[in-house]
C-alpha cells in the first residue's frame, strides 16, 4: 500500500509544535505542549500569521507575503500585520528586542526562528477525559439555551474563555454574554450584574471584561442615559485590549466609543475597518460602522457594509439595520416594506419595528397609519397597562401631536425626578407636539453635554421639520465642528 506524502501546509494545519508550545491551527489555539494545561484562545488571523511564518521557519518572510498568504492580496494596512505579531508574541512569551521565536526585521518582515516539529497528539485517554469535563462544564449552559444557540456553537464559545473559570461561573458567563449578544435588553437586569461580579472575581479575563464593557453600551445605545455607562464602558474596553491586543470584538467598541465619547470619526473608522478585518463575523461591529457613515451622509458606504454583514451571517440579524437604513436616508417606502418583512421573521422585536412603521408613515404624512403603529408598538412593550390605556387615550384624541405632546410632559417629568435622560430625545418629543423653539433649546443643552447622540441629528429624519430654523441650521455647523472637551 502507498502513502501519499502531505505537503508541509497540510501538516501544519494538524498541528505541530514551537519549542515548548502546541499550536492547533484548526482550533485557533495555542498550549503548553509539556502540561497541557495553559491553553490560550488565538483569533484566525494571527494564527494563519504564524502558519505562513512555520511554512518559511528560517527565511524572511515580508508583509507582501503575509498579505497574499493571510488577506489573499487585499490591501491591509501594516498596522494590522503589527498588531498580529504582537498579539502572537504575547501568547508566546516573547520579547520583540531578544526573540526567542519570530524576529522582526525593520523594513524586510518577520522571521520564525525555530522550525516546526511534528509530534503525537495528546493521548485518547487524556481526549476523552477532556471531553467528558467540558461536556460537564457546559451542562448548564445548554439547559438555558435550548431555545438558542445549539450544542456546538456553546462549545465553541466555552472554548475561547480563557482558563482559570469554574465549572459554575462559566455557565454563568456564557448565560450572561448570550443575552448581551443575542437576548432582550430588559434580561440586562440579570446579566449585567452576573458580569460584575464575575469582574471583580476575574479581572485578568479579557472576555468577561469586553462582555460587561459592551453590556454598558448597549444600555446606553437604548437610551439609559447616564454618562458614567460611557466611561465604564470605555475603562473596561482599554483594559480588555491591554490582556488582548488583536480582539477584533475588543478593537470595534473601542472605535465605537471613541466616536461616541471623542467625536473621532477618522480614527474610529480606521479602528472599525481593523475590527471588521479581524473578526468578520462580530456583527455589532457592521452596524456601528454604518452609523458613523450614515451620520455622515454615506450611506451606499454604510449599505454596503450591512449587505456584507450578510455574507458571514445567514440569520436575518442585518435587516433590521437596513430597514432603519433606508428610514434615516429618507427613502420611507422601502423602510416600510423592510420592517413589514421584519414582523414576519423577528416577531420577537414587534416593539420596535412597529415604531419604525409608525415614523415611517409619519414621514410620508399617513397621520392614521402612524397613530395605528405607535399604539401597536406600546402595546408591545412591558411598560404598565396603566400608561398604554393613557397613551391610547390622548393618540385618540389629539392624534399624533397628543402623542408626542404626552410623550414630551413624561419626559419632563422624569426630568424633575432626576431620571436621566438624553436632552436629544426631548428635542424630538418637542418636534411632533409642535415647539420647534423648545427643541432647539434642548439641543443647545446636548451639545453643551456633549451629548453622542447629537452624531445622528444632522440626518435623522426626526429633525426634517427644524431645516428651517435658522439657530438649528447655526447649531448643525457647531456640531460638524465641535470636539468635546
Amino acid at each position: 500500500m502507498f502513502f501519499q506524502r502531505r505537503s508541509l501546509g497540510d501538516r501544519l494545519e494538524q498541528g505541530f509544535r514551537i519549542a515548548r508550545w502546541r499550536i492547533s491551527p484548526r482550533k485557533n489555539r495555542i498550549q503548553q505542549n509539556r502540561l497541557w494545561t495553559k491553553s490560550v484562545a488565538v483569533e484566525p488571523k494571527p494564527m494563519q500569521v504564524l502558519v505562513a511564518l512555520a511554512k518559511r521557519p528560517g527565511e524572511t518572510v515580508s508583509r507582501e507575503d503575509l498579505r497574499a498568504a493571510v488577506w489573499d492580496g487585499r490591501f491591509t494596512s501594516d498596522q494590522v500585520i503589527t498588531v498580529a505579531i504582537r498579539s502572537l508574541r504575547r501568547v508566546l512569551a516573547d520579547d520583540v528586542k531578544t526573540p526567542k521565536y519570530i524576529q522582526t526585521l525593520p523594513g524586510k518582515g518577520y522571521k520564525l526562528l525555530i522550525p516546526p516539529e511534528f509530534g503525537p497528539q495528546l493521548p485518547a485517554g487524556k481526549i476523552a477525559a477532556a471531553g467528558l469535563i467540558t461536556m460537564g462544564l457546559l451542562s448548564g449552559a445548554l439547559a438555558w439555551n435550548a431555545g438558542g444557540q445549539d450544542a456546538a456553537s456553546i462549545h465553541r464559545q466555552a472554548m475561547a474563555i480563557a482558563p482559570g473559570l469554574s465549572g459554575e461561573d462559566r455557565a454563568e458567563f456564557l448565560k450572561a454574554r448570550y443575552i448581551v449578544y443575542h437576548g432582550k435588553r430588559n434580561s440586562f437586569n440579570h446579566a449585567v450584574p452576573t458580569l460584575e461580579r464575575l469582574y471583580a472575581d476575574y479581572s485578568d479575563n479579557a472576555a468577561i471584561a469586553i462582555t460587561l464593557a459592551e453590556a454598558y453600551f448597549q444600555w446606553f445605545e437604548a437610551g439609559v442615559y447616564k454618562h458614567d455607562l460611557l466611561t465604564r464602558s470605555r475603562a473596561l474596553a482599554r483594559h480588555a485590549l491591554e490582556l488582548d491586543p488583536i480582539n477584533g470584538e475588543t478593537i470595534g467598541l473601542t472605535a465605537a466609543l471613541r466616536y461616541a465619547i471623542d467625536w473621532d470619526a477618522a480614527v474610529a473608522e480606521k479602528n472599525f475597518r481593523t475590527a471588521i478585518d479581524l473578526a468578520p463575523a462580530h456583527w455589532p461591529n457592521y452596524r456601528r460602522y454604518a452609523l458613523l457613515l450614515s451620520s455622515q451622509s454615506r450611506f451606499d458606504e454604510a449599505e454596503q457594509i450591512l449587505e456584507s454583514a450578510a455574507v458571514h451571517d445567514s440569520s436575518a440579524i442585518a435587516k433590521p439595520a437596513l430597514a432603519r437604513l433606508a428610514y434615516i436616508r429618507g427613502d420611507f417606502h422601502e423602510a416600510i416594506r423592510r420592517t413589514e418583512t421584519l414582523l414576519e421573521i423577528a416577531p420577537e422585536h414587534a416593539a420596535g419595528h412597529y415604531t419604525l412603521l409608525a415614523k415611517s408613515f409619519a414621514a410620508l404624512e399617513d397621520a392614521e397609519q402612524a397613530r395605528s403603529y405607535l399604539l401597536k408598538a406600546h402595546a408591545a412593550t412591558n411598560y404598565p397597562k396603566i400608561y398604554h390605556t393613557i397613551l391610547a387615550d390622548v393618540t385618540r384624541k389629539g392624534g399624533l401631536k397628543g402623542y408626542y405632546d404626552y410623550a414630551l410632559k413624561i419626559a419632563e417629568w422624569r426630568k424633575r425626578e432626576a431620571i436621566p435622560q438624553s436632552p436629544v430625545v426631548m428635542a424630538a418629543y418637542s418636534i411632533g407636539a409642535g415647539k420647534s423653539d423648545l427643541a432647539v433649546d434642548y439641543l443647545n443643552q446636548a451639545l453643551a453635554d456633549n451629548d453622542p447622540m447629537l452624531l445622528t441629528v444632522a440626518v435623522d429624519p426626526d429633525f426634517r421639520n427644524l431645516r428651517d430654523n435658522a439657530e438649528f441650521n447655526r447649531l448643525l455647523e457647531t456640531i460638524r465642528t465641535h470636539r468635546p472637551s
